[in-house]
């Protein structure tokens, strides 16, 4: 068993039995074990006509058979064993763990995924392990579910989900994904997790977001400030329009976190519009000032 693309050598030793003649040796393969067929020159093979025959680059070549033929000038042959040439891997990431950030006081788990790709005739599956460096990457050492200073803290070290109750030791930490076969092994890029000290806010359904990290919804080119309080709010909200306010209405969407427009309200641009909130989920929301299809502010606010 061998990695996809790396080196191998086959070796074989012949005695002369009845010391006539030179011996002379001939490597052949065969894709069935069945059917032989001679080696011809190959920038990746040599050593065809000697007692060791090497393969400088394995890539492709899953499962083919090969053996030696051994013949004197004296008619002679004899064949050797049979090697068959397994491989594993190659290996690569089709996704990559990803960046987490969380809150100071979020207690709930948060994950690092990635996915392994292998070709079909991959000799053996890769086993997984996820691995931590507290030191920005310059070491590593296999996460351990058991480690005293870290009880309870991972599930699923060695699969490719892995899931780390937030600890605030943790901040920092860089976690990387090690998929393997017998020798052959390659690492995920690595991702860091990073706890923040800024305060943050929940949203039914949607993860703790620290306040001054969320964007507001693009698209064109707004010219009005939206002035919203009191914010955060429990009850209602009043929104009013900038000094340099142009006559006449518009409507004011609201939306939530998913982008989903959840109420439309219409105001007088020179008004202040009254928003009732009781009936709104605690969380963040935007909201969308439009009039004949341009948008013309936008603001966010706070359901507490």
């Amino acid at each position: 068993v061998a990695c996809a693309g790396d080196p191998v050598c086959f070796e074989v030793e012949v005695e002369n039995e009845t010391g006539v003649g030179d011996v002379y040796y001939r490597w052949e393969f065969s894709l069935d074990g069945i059917s032989w067929v001679n080696l011809t020159s190959s920038s990746i093979y040599s050593g065809q006509f000697n007692g060791e025959f090497c393969i400088q680059n394995t890539t492709g070549l899953y499962g083919i058979y090969y053996r030696c033929r051994a013949y004197t000038s004296n008619c002679d042959v004899a064949y050797s064993g049979i090697f068959h040439l397994n491989l594993n891997g190659p290996y690569t990431f089709s996704q990559q763990p990803e960046d987490v950030e969380i809150c100071i006081d979020d207690a709930e788990e948060v994950s690092f995924s990635a996915e392994v790709e292998y070709p079909f005739p991959s000799f053996q599956e890769p086993d997984y392990q996820w691995q931590m460096s507290a030191d920005h990457g310059n070491s590593w050492e296999d996460v351990d579910a058991d480690q005293p200073d870290f009880s309870n803290t991972f599930s699923g070290i060695n699969t490719n989900l892995l899931s780390v109750k937030t600890a605030i030791v943790l901040s920092g930490y860089q976690f990387r994904l090690r998929a393997f076969a017998g020798d052959c092994e390659e690492y995920s890029e690595p991702a860091t997790m990073t706890i923040s000290d800024r305060p943050c806010l929940f949203t039914n359904g949607w993860p703790n977001i620290p306040y001054d990290e969320i964007d507001l919804p693009t698209d064109g080119d707004e010219d009005l400030t939206m002035l919203v309080a009191p914010n955060p709010a429990h009850d209602e909200i009043f929104v009013s329009i900038s000094q340099s306010t142009p006559e006449g209405k518009a409507s004011i969407k609201v939306l939530n976190l998913q982008g989903q427009v959840i109420d439309v309200q219409t105001i007088d641009l020179k008004n202040r519009l009254q928003l009732d909130l009781q009936k709104y989920l605690p969380g963040i929301y935007f909201l969308v000032l439009e009039r004949g299809g341009k948008i013309l502010g936008r603001s966010r606010f706070v359901k507490q």
